[in-house]
């Protein structure tokens, strides 16, 4: 009876392999065969465990729940319709953050070696952004950073470019709040006049 019993199991855990959900409805089937059970070695992703097993034709056949157990899913079984079900659990889902949106305000096209430069921006009330301003070789302009938007949401940053900046066209400036860039806006540095 047990060995009856395990070859059921088994083939029922071969069809797991094919399709991880599965449902079977036959009629009960009557045949004598000539099997091995015992304990059997298995590899589960490089991990080695040990089950008792039919081996028949030289197919190792698993019990369905041990199977399921084993692969993380729940296995039921429907008596009175012959029936193993198996069940992935449910996914897990991971909520990102909320990320505010912001109205650039103003913000240069062109600045001046040796002048200074703003960025105005609406956002939500009392909240901390975030500006970094990159120049050539991915330098950064000093003394921007953080800061907090008053109550109706509006925050500015103003810095000077140097007059040993280099003039170019692809300078970045990156809003972001909690290590999410919101916005990036590009501008030349120009000669003085």
């Amino acid at each position: 009876m047990k060995t009856f019993k395990g070859f059921i199991a088994g083939v029922i855990a071969t069809l797991l392999v094919t399709s991880l959900i599965v449902s079977v409805f036959a009629e009960p089937i009557t045949r004598t065969i000539t099997a091995t059970f015992g304990a059997t070695k298995y590899f589960l992703d490089g991990e080695p465990f040990e089950e008792e097993s039919l081996v028949y034709n030289g197919v190792a056949y698993l019990p369905a729940a041990y199977l399921a157990e084993k692969l993380g899913l729940s296995a039921s079984w429907d008596s009175a319709t012959n029936t193993t079900s198996l069940t992935s659990p449910p996914a897990q889902t991971c909520e990102r953050p909320h990320i505010p949106e912001i109205t650039v305000l103003s913000a240069p096209s062109e600045v001046k070696r040796n002048d200074s430069a703003t960025i105005a921006i609406r956002g939500i009330p009392n909240t901390e952004y975030i500006l970094r301003v990159y120049y050539e070789n991915e330098s950064v302009a000093e003394g921007l950073g953080a800061a907090v938007s008053d109550d109706e949401g509006y925050v500015s940053w103003t810095w000077h470019v140097g007059g040993r900046t280099n003039p170019r066209t692809d300078c970045a400036a990156v809003i972001s709040y909690k290590n999410e860039e919101l916005h990036t806006h590009y501008f030349a540095v120009v000669e003085a006049e």
